[in-house]
């Protein structure tokens, strides 16, 4: 009996043990990795009392569900950047900018990303138009650009982006350096020179707009139909695509799963007085997808 109380004993110690050390490698839930914003993120917009500077937002309870709802959308590879790479998502009221992902302070190999909070009230519709509305002077109710991509939650849109870049800098999917001899990736093989340099064959200057472009030409509405066929003759599938090789893998990313995964729409519609002029849909264009077919393994979430 005193031998049979013995080996309960030790089987008991055991497998606390296990469940110890088990718990200790399980990460936490992605809830806990939200939080505030860095003081410095904060100060790379001004100085405390400046209008300019952000305020941090902390989600509610039915955001938060939002969001951990898109995040466990997200691929398999980016899901495991999140996890092994990120080390806080946080919100702010009064961004410039959708989102910036950036390395976390005093966190070496670890990464941010801070997003505006007002997207977790939008649809991606509406966030890529008003992104593409902001490339040019002259917009108005007549003579526009409109993008539909579907009426899924824009969170899922941007994480797909953003969580890409995570997996980018962990793993090196697009080239680091600029100049002559930077070695290709699989995926930049072709079609980019480096990081920030388009092969020649896709350079096409119409491409070159200031709002993604810091040396870029003020683009008007009159020459957004001229700027997107431009865009059809290239494997990019959006206009911020041709910013850097970052950020078109990015794009493709999020386009192919929103497209080919969570079966959305995606057309670009140019209108001048009031009437469709121009329409594009970047996933249906061939160059497009053999970059889709280049992308790294996993970076495709599961059919839905």
């Amino acid at each position: 009996m005193k031998n049979l109380r013995a080996t309960l004993l030790m089987s008991i110690l055991v497998l606390a043990g296990a469940a110890a050390q088990a718990a200790e490698h399980t990460p936490p839930p992605f809830d806990a990795k939200i939080d505030v914003p860095p003081e410095s993120f904060m100060n790379m917009f001004g100085a405390k009392g400046s209008p300019d500077r952000p305020r941090a937002y902390l989600p509610n309870a039915a955001e938060r569900q939002q969001i951990a709802h898109a995040v466990s959308l997200m691929p398999p590879l980016q899901q495991r950047a999140l996890r092994e790479h990120l080390f806080a998502l946080s919100f702010a009221d009064g961004m410039p900018n959708n989102a910036l992902t950036y390395p976390s302070p005093g966190h070496p190999g670890m990464l941010n990303i801070t997003l505006r909070a007002g997207l977790l009230h939008e649809t991606v519709s509406q966030l890529i138009t008003h992104k593409e509305a902001a490339c040019f002077a002259g917009t108005n109710a007549s003579d526009h650009v409109a993008v539909d991509v579907g009426q899924l939650p824009a969170v899922i849109y941007i994480l797909l982006h953003e969580s890409t870049h995570v997996a980018d800098s962990a793993y090196h999917l697009t080239p680091k350096d600029v100049g002559k001899g930077v070695q290709p990736t699989p995926f930049s093989d072709g079609l980019w020179l480096d990081r920030n340099h388009l092969a020649d064959a896709y350079a096409k200057p119409a491409l070159q707009v200031a709002c993604y472009h810091p040396h870029g030409y003020a683009a008007t509405i009159a020459q957004a139909q001229a700027v997107y066929q431009a865009l059809s003759a290239t494997p990019l599938p959006s206009l911020y695509a041709s910013a850097a090789a970052p950020e078109d893998l990015a794009e493709t990313v999020a386009f192919a799963n929103l497209t080919q995964v969570f079966h959305q729409t995606y057309v670009i519609r140019v209108y001048h007085a009031g009437r469709e002029v121009y329409a594009y849909r970047p996933m249906d264009n061939a160059l497009v997808q053999a970059q889709v077919r280049r992308l790294p393994e996993g970076a495709m979430a599961a059919q839905q």
